[in-house]
C-alpha cells in the first residue's frame, strides 16, 4: 500500500495540483477503513506529500469533523452548539490528527502547531471560529506531551525550539484578533472559548520563552498594522510583566523544595537587554507617532508597566523620559495623566540620572494640573474658584497622577525640587481640590506630599516659601491656613538642635502673627477654631524643643502681646487676643505639665481681673500709671458678654491644670489662694450670655459648670491645709443661699467634690456645713433637695455617725 501510495499520488497530484481534493478523498474513505489502520494509511500519505504538510492534514481532519458536525446539529438546538464543539474531541478524526503527531517527533510537529493556525485563517474563513477553538484546544493538548515536557528541561533542547515559541506566541494572538463578535449566543459562547484557550495558550508558553525571544516577539507584533493587534499585543505584555514577580516567587519556592519548574520569569539581563531597548523604542514609537489615540493610551500605560517591573539602569527609558516629558502639554487630560504617570515611574527607576528633565517635567506637569485645578488666590493663582462640589474623574486623575509624581520625583531628588516649592506647596496646600476634601483619594495623596516634603526637603529649603504662603492661605480660607500650619508643625517636629537655634525666634513670631486673625475676624476664615488649633499645635511642637532659656523670653514676649493695647486712644486690651492667649496657656499646661506651673505666676493678675465680678479690666500699662493718678480704665468689647463668657471658661480651665500640676505648691501658697478664691467662687452668679452663636467654640453652661466645679475641687485638693480649706468652704456654701438654683446647685458639686476627695480630712468642716444643708434641704426645687440629701448621706459614712440631729 505504501509502494502504491508513493507512486499514484505525485501522479494525481501532477494532473491536478489540489491538495484539498487529495485530503478529502483519503478522509472520506477512511471510514470504510478499519480504526487501527487509518494511522498507518495516513502515515504513509504523510510520508508521499511529505513532513511539511502535517498542519495541512491535520487542518483538513478538524475541517471534515466540524462539517460532518455542523450536519448533526441543524437538527438540535444551536445552544448546544458549545457543548457539541467540545465533544468533538471524543470523535474520530480529531483522534486521528493526536495520534499522527503522536507518532512524530516534537521536532517536527512542533513548528506544525504554527503553520495550522496560519492556515486556517487563510483557507477556513467560514468556519473560523469553530475551526480556531478546536485547533486551540488540539495546541493545549499537545502542549502537554511528555516527550516535549522532558525535552524543555534540557536547556538545549529549549534554546532549539525558542524560534518556534516566538511565532506560536505571534500566530496565537493574531488569531485571537482576528475573530471578530457576531451577532447571537452561539458565535459569543465560542468567542468566548477560543479568547480563554487562547490566553491559556500563551501562559504556557511566555513561562518557556527565553526574555529575548518574547521581547521579540512582541516586537514584531507592534509593527502589525492593524490598532487592535497592537492593544492586544500591549495588554499581553503588560499582563506578562505583572505576573513577573509571581513567577520569582513560585521559582523561589520550587528551589525550597527542590522542585523543578519549566516556567520562567522573564528577566531583562545582558542577553536580553537589546531586544528590551528594541522593545521600548518601537513603544516609544507608538506614543510619538501613533494616530490611534486607544494605541497611543495603551503604548502609554505598557511603558509605565515596563518601568516599574523592570527597573534596571537601561539607556532606553532616559531616551523615553524625554519623549514623554515633551508630550505631557499636548494631548487631551487622559492622555497627558497617563503620561505624567510613566514619567513618575521612570524617574523612579532613572533616579538622578532624570535631573535634566526635572525642569521640563515641572513646568509641563504643573501646567496640566492649573487646567483642571482653581486656585482661588496666591502667586499662581488660575482662573475662577470651583463653585461645585464635585470634581470630574478625569480631573481627579489628573491631579492624582501630578500628586503620585510629584511624590516621586521629592522622593528620589530631595533637595533639587527646592526651585519649585512654592508651586508644589501652592498645589497641595492652597487649591481646594487638595485642601477641602473634595475627594478622599485626592485627600490621602496630597497629605502624603504634604509629609513627605517635610520629612525630606531641608528646613533651610522648606522653610521660606512655607512662611512666604501665609498672605495666601489666608486668602484661600480656614482649610488652607490650618494645612501650612500642620505642615509647619511637621517640619518643626524634623529640626534639630542647631536648626532650633537658628529658627525658633522666625517661626514663633509667624506663628504669633497668626493667632491675632481671630481679633481680625477676616471673612475668609469661617472656622477660626480650626486655625487657631494648628497654630497653636505648631507653638506647642515647637516649645517642646526649647529649652529654659529660650522658652522664656518668648512666652513673655506672648503675654506682652496679648495683654498689649490695641486701641491706644482708649487704651483697650484685645478679649480676642486673650481668648486665644489662654488657649495657648491651656495647651502648654496640659503637654508640659509642672514644668510649665512656675509660670502661673505672670498670669495670676490677668487672671483675676478678667475673673471679676464686674467684668472691669484694668491695663496693665495704665495699672502704672494709676499709682499716681489713680486712674482705671473700664473696658467694654462690643461681644464682651459671650467672649467674656468664652475667656473666663479657659481660664478657670487653665487654672485648674495649674492647680493639678502644682505638686510642690509653687503657685498655690497662701496669699494667691485668698487672691484667686473670690474671682474664681464669683463665676457661681456670673451670668450666662443670651446666645452663644457669635463667638467660636464658646463652652454652654454645663461644660463651664463642670469646669468650675473641678477647679475648685482642686484647688482645695492642692491647697493641703485646712487652713485654707474653711475659708474656701465657707465662700462656697454662702453662694448656696442665693435666689437661684445655678449657685446652689454648684455650692453643693465643690463641697461634694471636697467631700469626695478630701474624705477624713472633710470631717473637720462639717459643723460649718451642716446648717447650710439644713436650709437646702428645705428648697423647693427637687434637684437641689436631691443633691443636699447625697452629700448627707457621704458626710455620715465618713463621720460614723447620724447628722440629722444637727440639722
Amino acid at each position: 500500500m505504501e509502494d502504491l501510495l508513493s507512486v499514484l499520488v505525485p501522479c494525481w497530484l501532477s494532473k491536478t495540483t489540489s491538495i484539498e481534493k487529495l485530503l478529502q478523498i483519503f478522509i472520506k474513505s477512511l471510514t470504510d477503513v478499519a480504526e487501527h489502520r487509518r494511522v498507518t494509511l495516513m502515515m504513509y500519505l504523510l510520508r508521499t506529500l511529505g513532513e511539511n504538510s502535517l498542519s495541512t492534514v491535520i487542518m483538513y481532519l478538524l475541517y471534515t469533523l466540524i462539517e460532518r458536525g455542523s450536519h448533526s446539529l441543524s437538527k438540535h438546538k444551536k445552544s448546544h452548539c458549545v457543548l457539541s464543539l467540545s465533544a468533538m474531541s471524543q470523535e474520530w478524526e480529531y483522534g486521528l490528527a493526536v495520534n499522527m503527531t503522536g507518532q512524530c517527533s516534537y521536532k517536527l510537529w512542533f513548528p506544525c502547531l504554527c503553520k495550522l493556525l496560519q492556515e486556517i485563517k487563510v483557507h477556513q474563513k467560514q468556519v473560523l471560529l469553530p475551526m480556531l477553538h478546536l485547533a486551540l484546544q488540539f495546541i493545549l493538548l499537545k502542549l502537554q506531551d511528555t516527550e516535549l515536557r522532558f525535552e524543555l528541561e534540557a536547556e538545549e533542547a529549549a534554546n532549539s525550539i525558542q524560534n518556534s515559541l516566538g511565532t506560536l506566541m505571534e500566530e496565537v494572538v493574531l488569531c485571537t484578533v482576528s475573530v471578530k463578535d457576531k451577532k447571537g449566543d452561539i458565535s459569543g459562547d465560542i468567542l468566548k472559548e477560543v479568547r480563554n484557550n487562547s490566553n491559556t495558550v500563551l501562559k504556557i508558553i511566555t513561562g518557556w520563552m527565553h526574555a529575548s525571544t518574547y521581547f521579540k516577539g512582541i516586537t514584531r507584533l507592534l509593527e502589525h498594522p492593524e490598532g487592535l493587534v497592537k492593544r492586544k499585543t500591549l495588554g499581553i505584555l503588560c499582563e506578562t510583566a505583572r505576573v513577573n514577580n509571581m513567577v520569582q516567587n513560585k521559582q523561589r519556592k520550587a528551589r525550597k523544595l527542590k522542585r523543578s519548574s519549566l516556567s520562567t520569569a522573564l528577566q531583562v539581563d545582558k542577553s536580553s537587554c537589546p531586544y528590551f531597548s528594541e522593545l521600548c523604542y518601537k513603544i516609544l514609537e507608538l506614543i510619538d507617532r501613533e494616530s490611534d489615540t486607544s494605541v497611543k493610551i495603551a503604548a502609554i500605560s505598557s511603558l509605565e508597566t515596563l518601568a516599574k517591573e523592570y527597573p534596571s539602569e537601561n539607556p532606553a527609558y532616559s531616551k523615553c523620559l524625554a519623549t514623554i516629558i515633551s508630550h505631557i502639554s499636548s494631548g487631551d487630560s487622559v492622555t497627558s495623566s497617563g503620561l505624567i504617570n510613566t514619567a513618575g515611574s521612570l524617574i523612579n527607576v532613572l533616579g538622578s540620572k532624570a535631573l535634566p528633565q526635572l525642569p521640563l517635567i515641572m513646568k509641563n506637569m504643573l501646567q496640566r494640573a492649573h487646567l483642571v485645578s482653581c486656585c482661588p488666590s496666591g502667586k499662581y493663582a488660575h482662573g475662577s474658584p470651583r463653585t461645585d462640589a464635585s470634581l470630574s474623574n478625569q480631573s481627579v486623575s489628573m491631579l492624582l497622577s501630578v500628586l503620585t509624581t510629584i511624590q516621586v520625583i521629592v522622593q528620589k531628588l530631595g533637595e533639587f525640587v527646592s526651585p519649585y516649592l512654592e508651586e508644589i506647596l501652592d498645589l497641595v496646600i492652597l487649591h481646594p481640590e487638595c485642601a477641602t476634601q473634595i475627594d478622599s483619594k485626592l485627600d490621602v495623596k496630597a497629605a502624603d506630599v504634604r509629609g513627605l516634603l517635610t520629612e525630606t526637603v531641608p528646613v533651610r529649603l522648606i522653610l521660606p516659601p512655607l512662611l512666604n504662603l501665609y498672605s495666601s492661605a489666608t486668602k484661600c480660607g480656614d482649610a488652607s491656613l490650618s494645612l501650612s500650619f500642620q505642615m509647619l508643625a511637621n517640619v518643626v517636629g524634623t529640626m534639630d538642635r542647631l536648626a532650633v537655634g537658628t529658627y525658633h525666634t522666625k517661626i514663633y513670631e509667624h506663628c504669633l502673627e497668626a493667632l491675632d486673625l481671630r481679633r481680625q475676624n477676616l471673612d475668609s476664615l469661617k472656622n477660626i477654631n480650626l486655625v487657631e488649633q494648628s497654630i497653636i499645635h505648631t507653638i506647642i511642637t515647637l516649645t517642646m524643643k526649647l529649652t529654659e532659656s529660650t522658652f522664656r523670653p518668648v512666652f513673655l514676649r506672648t503675654l506682652e502681646w496679648a495683654e498689649s493695647e490695641v486701641d491706644q486712644s482708649t487704651s483697650k486690651r484685645s478679649m480676642d487676643r486673650a481668648i486665644v492667649f489662654y488657649k495657648l496657656v491651656n495647651k502648654l499646661a496640659e503637654q508640659h505639665r509642672s514644668l510649665f506651673t512656675p509660670y502661673f505666676k505672670y498670669l495670676l493678675e490677668g487672671s483675676v481681673q478678667y475673673l471679676s465680678e464686674d467684668g472691669v479690666l484694668i491695663s496693665s500699662k495704665r495699672k502704672k500709671k494709676a499709682k499716681l493718678g489713680d486712674d482705671i480704665v473700664k473696658y467694654k468689647d462690643s461681644l464682651s458678654g459671650q467672649k467674656l463668657w468664652n475667656l473666663r471658661a479657659l481660664i478657670l480651665k487653665s487654672l485648674h491644670k495649674c492647680f493639678l500640676y502644682d505638686n510642690d505648691q509653687k503657685i498655690l501658697d497662701s496669699s494667691n489662694f485668698q487672691t484667686l478664691l473670690k474671682p474664681i467662687v464669683s463665676q457661681f452668679v456670673a451670668e450666662p450670655p443670651e446666645s452663644l452663636d457669635s463667638v467660636p467654640d464658646a463652652p454652654s453652661v454645663e461644660e463651664v459648670d463642670e469646669i468650675l466645679v473641678s477647679c475648685l475641687g482642686q484647688m482645695a485638693v492642692t491647697a493641703r491645709s485646712d487652713v485654707l480649706w474653711k475659708p474656701l468652704n465657707h465662700e462656697v456654701l454662702m453662694q448656696t443661699r442665693s435666689d437661684n438654683v445655678r449657685p446652689k446647685m454648684l455650692g453643693l458639686k465643690v463641697v461634694r467634690y471636697m467631700v469626695q476627695h478630701l474624705k477624713e480630712e472633710y470631717v473637720a468642716l462639717v459643723p460649718e456645713t451642716i446648717p447650710f444643708l439644713g436650709e437646702l434641704l428645705e428648697d423647693v426645687e427637687l434637684p437641689v433637695k436631691t443633691l443636699s440629701q447625697e452629700i448627707l448621706k457621704e458626710m455620715e459614712t465618713l463621720s460614723g455617725e447620724s447628722l440629722r440631729e444637727y440639722l
